[in-house]
């Protein structure tokens, strides 16, 4: 079964995604979905809803007055304790999928009707099986993103500022780069220069990780 099956049935709920990368505008696939702000409009204040999927792995549910998880979590009790109502919606359910580099995103299930108020039986239900699908479903809505970002910017780097990249990753020395490119090592600052600017980066190791996060880099870099 597909997320979409799920939610046909589950006929009572709208689906939200959120992640913490600023700026996606992810096509998820699945008719109708809302995308929820990872933060408040003030700015580095994060969402309740975020708060809680950083510090909880299992599927939850939660409404302005309590959260319950299948584990006791002091983590979100007392986040819920200090500002249950900043929920925004009368009840929820919802899932955090994380991958490599820091990426989380969350896939929440709110009640149609304002007055559902309790998710405790759709918890016992359905939760587990929820919170398999959504996994599923987000992790491959990230490696959309992945393969599209991958080859657009395949078609930007030249093969030497992927050679130079991927050089860098494995810890060589500009003069070693230089070396094995058989160019000069201003070439390899050029390069490096250059690539920065594309990938958005502003130091090596912050060129290596957008590289990497954006599947540029091969697994034994």
């Amino acid at each position: 079964m597909r997320l979409s099956d799920f939610l046909s049935q589950q006929g009572a709920f709208d689906l939200s995604v959120m992640d913490n990368r600023p700026g996606r505008r992810r096509r998820t696939g699945i008719p109708g979905p809302r995308r929820l702000p990872w933060e408040t409009r003030k700015a580095g204040e994060l969402s309740l809803v975020a708060q809680a999927l950083i510090v909880e792995d299992d599927v939850f549910w939660a409404n302005r007055s309590r959260i319950v998880t299948a584990r006791e979590n002091p983590l979100l009790t007392r986040l819920w304790a200090d500002t249950p109502l900043k929920l925004g919606v009368p009840a929820l359910m919802a899932i955090a999928v994380r991958t490599a580099f820091g990426r989380i995103g969350g896939v929440i299930l709110t009640p149609k009707s304002a007055r559902h108020t309790d998710l405790s039986a759709q918890y016992a239900a359905f939760g587990p099986q929820f919170a398999s699908l959504a996994r599923e479903f987000m992790l491959e809505e990230f490696d959309r993103d992945r393969q599209a970002s991958t080859a657009g910017l395949q078609g930007v780097l030249s093969p030497r500022e992927v050679q130079c990249i991927r050089l860098i990753a494995m810890g060589r020395t500009d003069e070693e780069i230089a070396d094995t490119m058989t160019i000069a090592r201003t070439t390899v600052r050029y390069h490096f220069s250059n690539l920065c600017e594309k990938l958005g980066a502003s130091s090596r190791a912050n060129a290596v990780y957008r590289a990497a996060t954006l599947g540029l880099l091969p697994s034994a870099a």
